[in-house]
């Protein structure tokens, strides 16, 4: 593959994920890979779970080889921080909340 996995769109990867040329796992990797070497300059995202993506990355590709395709299942996403996620500090990026 000539594209790197990290700047595959949303339906480049679904299309790829369901078709099982790519893991979720390998995917997700390349992604946090490109948030640790990015962030250093951006400073443009306030938490970054890797384990819990990592770990829901491996549950998607079970979920994909069961024959389960959603069109987003297995596609790292992030969320803003002013978005409630159960178990994930949430701060609006403010240091008053």
């Amino acid at each position: 593959m000539t594209t790197e996995l990290y700047a595959l769109t949303i339906h480049q990867a679904g299309r790829l994920l369901r078709r099982r040329e790519i893991s979720s796992v390998e995917l997700t990797a390349a992604v946090l890979k490109r948030i640790g070497l990015a962030e250093k300059s951006l400073h443009a995202l306030v938490t970054v779970t890797s384990d819990e993506a990592m770990a829901q990355a491996a549950d998607a590709d079970r979920r994909l080889g069961e024959g389960e395709s959603p069109a987003l299942t297995g596609v790292p996403v992030v969320v803003k921080d002013n978005m409630c996620t159960c178990g994930v500090r949430t701060t609006c990026s403010s240091k008053m909340l």
